[in-house]
């Protein structure tokens, strides 16, 4: 008996595979939950951003942007993680290239357009 619930997804589902063994070997009786498709999104955020190597702290952070859908600028995102406005601009751009944000270029009255992220 057992279930699949720990502090990060890969030891989940390490302890999720121990129980299902441990269940086969006794013959019990299993009981198999299906994700729901907004955690499934997020298991998969999570883990591409692991393979990004961005900060767990910073992670969380980016999560909740994912989850609000808000569109965020290079300074906002900077002053929200705590970091300079230039490697906001480097995460941005790598999170643009591995399709999990996408770039709009707003025109705003004075200077040079601005440009917003959206997360998906």
């Amino acid at each position: 008996s057992g279930w699949g619930k720990r502090n990060n997804i890969n030891e989940a589902r390490y302890n999720a595979e121990k129980s299902y063994k441990k269940n086969v070997d006794l013959n019990s009786e299993i009981i198999l939950s299906e994700i729901d498709g907004e955690k499934k999104k997020n298991i998969e955020i999570i883990e591409k951003l692991k393979e990004l190597n961005i900060r767990k702290q910073n992670s969380e952070k980016l999560i909740e942007i994912f989850r609000s859908k808000e569109k965020v600028s290079c300074a906002s995102l900077a002053n929200y993680l705590d970091i300079s406005e230039r490697t906001a601009n480097r995460l941005l751009l790598k999170l643009e290239e591995n399709n999990l944000a996408v770039s709009d270029l707003v025109k705003i009255n004075r200077g040079r357009p601005k440009i917003f992220f959206r997360f998906f």
